[in-house]
């Protein structure tokens, strides 16, 4: 698998550890297991706290897509969905105090990000709340975003500027085209050949 997928990930290492280097936890969304476990380990090669959310939109969005004008309001597009998150109530670890890099494979229209990161904003100030109530300080949490495509388009969504300055990681800056990864397809080597051959 990383053969294949050095071909879609690679970034300077050394520039995502400086910036994350203490107590990193990483978060996914979109099922890319693959090159998040390939390629974010820490320095002495040990795996990452890695945790799965899930967001809903592409299906939605394209059956929206197929029955709206393009020139349509962003208002009435359809809405992010949670379909798997954390439950900070039963966890004895607490993200505060932590660096949380939030993995997807492209951020394309910036909506899936955006709300992520809101939502995780949330969820932080929430358990920030409940030390400041006690008397207790709250230690710094930072939040970043790592991508393996950045789409060069105009995006629905921003992401907040101490994310964008610093702390947003994007393996390669790419046109506004349609992605296939190898990851999700049935068969790798087949893909890889159609690829060669531009029958995608």
């Amino acid at each position: 698998m990383r053969p294949v997928v050095t071909q879609y990930a690679s970034y300077p290492e050394k520039k995502l550890f400086v910036t994350f280097e203490s107590q990193p936890v990483s978060w996914y969304v979109d099922p890319v297991p693959d090159p998040v476990r390939t390629f974010l380990k820490k320095k002495n090669n040990k795996n990452i706290s890695i945790q799965a959310i899930g967001l809903s939109l592409y299906e939605d969005l394209e059956i929206w897509k197929a029955a709206h004008k393009n020139d349509e309001p962003i208002s009435n597009e359809p809405e992010v969905i949670k379909t798997q998150w954390l439950n900070f109530d039963s966890s004895e670890t607490s993200l505060l105090g932590r660096n949380i890099l939030i993995v997807d494979e492209v951020d394309d229209t910036r909506r899936t990000l955006a709300y992520a990161v809101r939502e995780l904003t949330k969820d932080l100030e929430l358990e920030a709340k409940k030390l400041r109530d006690a008397g207790q300080d709250v230690p710094e949490t930072k939040i970043g975003v790592f991508v393996l495509h950045n789409k060069l388009k105009e995006k629905r969504e921003q992401l907040p500027e101490e994310i964008m300055n610093g702390r947003y990681f994007a393996c390669k800056q790419m046109p506004d085209q349609w992605l296939v990864y190898p990851w999700d397809a049935l068969d790798i080597e087949d893909h890889t050949e159609k690829s060669k051959d531009n029958i995608y």
